[in-house]
């Protein structure tokens, strides 16, 4: 490591699990101070403390961030451990269970997708540019997906909360630049709990996954493999970046889509 986040201050939301789990990881261990954020408080303390014992100087703290006044008390509560945020992460998502065809989707399923996947990041940023003010520089950088790119079957309210998220970037990009920075990650298929309840939720086991769900030049990425293009556009090395779309999906975005017959006929 080159300690690229040296002395820098860091929230990751989302920070139990997946690419958040791995973003604090190499955060932590690229020199920054980092407070890694979610709801799911068994399951991040018992992970945090695990990178505390490695050495990382990382924290958890219990945050939805569809909640206003707990993102609002996120920021405060980092302030308050390690100084002024330099970086906001805004990687929390979900799936939800918004997969079908768009008469079918239940408003309450199409409500909930929102709030997490372009809320959540609409109040972490928000509340994270004063902060990053007081540092004198910084980024934000959010998780999309390919799905915003992508026309996939059955998948409307996901796909339009992810292109939200980049519209939003694009915007604070034109209004932040040159103090603060504002990227995005867009990843293709990744080895998360995500993927495996995308599966779930349309009655496919894990061990029956269709082999055409690989396509692509590397099938399915590493979370860590999505952790480093934060830790680029989040670091120095990005200085010039701002108001980009960092694909990172193996060639996925460039292929044809896989075959529909490969998707469950009730949900095209």
């Amino acid at each position: 490591m080159v300690n690229r986040l040296a002395k820098k201050v860091a929230i990751v939301t989302g920070g139990a699990s997946g690419i958040g789990l791995e973003t604090v990881r190499l955060y932590a261990e690229e020199g920054a101070r980092v407070v890694a954020a979610d709801f799911r408080d068994d399951e991040g303390t018992a992970e945090i403390d695990a990178l505390r014992g490695q050495g990382l100087d990382c924290t958890y703290v219990h945050c939805d961030v569809t909640v206003r006044d707990e993102v609002v008390d996120l920021v405060r509560r980092t302030e308050s451990l390690y100084g002024p945020l330099n970086i906001m992460t805004a990687n929390a998502g979900i799936n939800g269970r918004g997969r079908a065809r768009l008469a079918d989707v239940r408003d309450e399923d199409a409500e909930e997708i929102m709030r997490v996947n372009w809320l959540g990041v609409y109040y972490s940023f928000k509340f994270a540019i004063p902060s990053i003010r007081k540092a004198g520089r910084g980024a934000l950088t959010a998780t999309s997906s390919l799905a915003e790119h992508r026309g996939f079957p059955a998948l409307p309210v996901y796909s339009a909360s992810k292109a939200a998220v980049s519209g939003l970037a694009r915007s604070l990009a034109s209004d932040l630049f040159p103090q603060i920075r504002v990227n995005v990650v867009s990843s293709g298929r990744v080895e998360t709990k995500m993927f495996e309840h995308t599966a779930e939720l349309m009655g496919i086991a894990r061990d029956e996954i269709p082999a055409d769900w690989n396509s692509g030049t590397s099938g399915r990425a590493k979370p860590r493999e999505i952790a480093y293009a934060h830790l680029f556009l989040a670091s120095d090395e990005a200085s010039f970046i701002t108001g980009q779309t960092l694909m990172v999906d193996g060639g996925q975005g460039i292929m044809l889509p896989p075959p529909l017959t490969s998707t469950p006929s009730e949900l095209l």
